[in-house]
């Protein structure tokens, strides 16, 4: 019944879409973050090279169809990738003295949904359809949740010390997704997300084959931000039933250069305890560079509180090219076991209650091209034709 009422919906929208004349544009783009640096934990320390401290490493395709005015369709292609060590989007995580721990937030261990073997994941895989109510996304995407709190988090997830961490009790992408993303009214707008079931996986595992529900309400003036958002799971994998939720509030406020942002997000975990996440990051102009500082502290139920310290220095020295330092600290409480994040890095402690640290000097590097073609349906062909903006 659910599937029958989905399809309906789906075949009224595509009768409402309007058929003229069409133009289409390709965009490639990507970025390319590597950094140098020295990693510690309570086993010791070590130099390392790693890609994705300043900023996820990735390469992108977008192809936009637009169909009539307020109307498109779009695709779009994200694979990150381990620049250090050619492989596509493995995380690296560094865990000196030892191996990866199954868990390393100081909670019950979870299973992970969405996840993607070692050097065979896509970040974002999407079709998507912009009308003049909204815009309705499938595919894997990155939820809602996670989207915002990148938004609140001041070094964008990029720089050691990011809010990235809380990547353990937030899901950052889902599979099998369904997004909606409102217009902006008077700068309020939807962001909701629901996640279905494996299509292989029996549809009475999780109830009604829903497994994920997410939603953000925000509103926008230039850059100032408040939000308030709620993402829940319930699902089973391998013979283990995951239950979580979590409950996003958070600000930022701009004043003359200077930018402050605080987060709060309480996540529970059935059988697993929760986690309070509190903090503030602030970001300063000096010239035509930046400086930023951020610090959060997670108190995870029955492990006590952890401490996360992060300080970032931006030059810029081209609309596409910038240098960085990074440094971050995290101090763990008996039995936690929070690593310290960037936006696709971390450094784990080697046991409960260990501490980590890293300092990480980078370069990151943006790319773009476009390619624009436009036709009618009575053409014969399309010629691309290349620019640069």
């Amino acid at each position: 019944m659910w599937a029958e009422r989905a399809c309906g919906v789906v075949l009224f929208i595509a009768a409402a879409i309007p058929v003229t004349a069409s133009a289409a544009d390709t965009e490639l783009r990507g970025h390319m973050d590597l950094s140098v640096g020295y990693a510690s934990n309570d086993a010791g320390g070590a130099g390392n090279v790693l890609s994705g401290v300043g900023r996820a490493s990735t390469v992108g395709l977008r192809i936009r169809e637009r169909l009539a005015p307020g109307w498109s369709v779009f695709t779009e292609i994200d694979a990150g990738i381990d620049a250090a060590r050619g492989l596509r989007d493995t995380n690296p995580s560094i865990a000196l003295g030892g191996a990866l721990p199954d868990h390393v937030d100081g909670v019950t261990p979870m299973p992970v949904r969405c996840a993607m073997p070692p050097g065979q994941g896509s970040r974002r895989t999407v079709l998507g359809l912009t009308t003049p109510a909204g815009e309705w996304r499938l595919g894997r995407e990155q939820t809602p949740s996670m989207e915002m709190l990148g938004r609140l988090d001041r070094f964008n997830f990029h720089g050691w010390g990011a809010l990235s961490s809380l990547a353990t009790q937030i899901q950052a992408f889902d599979c099998n997704a369904i997004r909606y993303l409102s217009p902006f009214l008077s700068g309020v707008r939807l962001d909701a997300m629901v996640s279905l079931d494996e299509a292989s996986a029996s549809l009475s595992a999780s109830g009604r084959g829903i497994i994920g529900q997410d939603a953000v309400l925000s509103y926008t003036a230039g850059a100032f931000v408040v939000a308030a958002g709620y993402r829940r799971e319930h699902w089973r994998a391998e013979g283990s039933e995951a239950r979580r939720s979590s409950s996003l509030v958070g600000l930022s406020v701009p004043y003359e250069g200077v930018t402050l942002t605080v987060p709060f997000v309480h996540a529970r975990r059935w059988g697993g305890g929760r986690a309070i996440v509190t903090g503030f990051g602030i970001s300063v102009p000096v010239g035509n560079d930046r400086f930023a500082l951020q610090y959060t502290r997670h108190r995870l139920e029955a492990q006590g509180r952890s401490h996360t310290l992060g300080v970032r220095y931006t030059r810029f020295l081209s609309r596409r090219v910038q240098t960085y330092v990074s440094w971050g600290a995290v101090r763990n409480g008996a039995g936690a076991m929070l690593p310290l994040a960037a936006d696709n890095a971390a450094i784990l402690p080697f046991s409960p209650g260990g501490d980590a640290r890293a300092i990480s000097i980078g370069m990151s590097v943006s790319f773009h091209r476009e390619l624009a073609c436009e036709y009618g349906f009575d053409a014969q062909g399309c010629q691309f034709g290349a620019r640069r903006r």
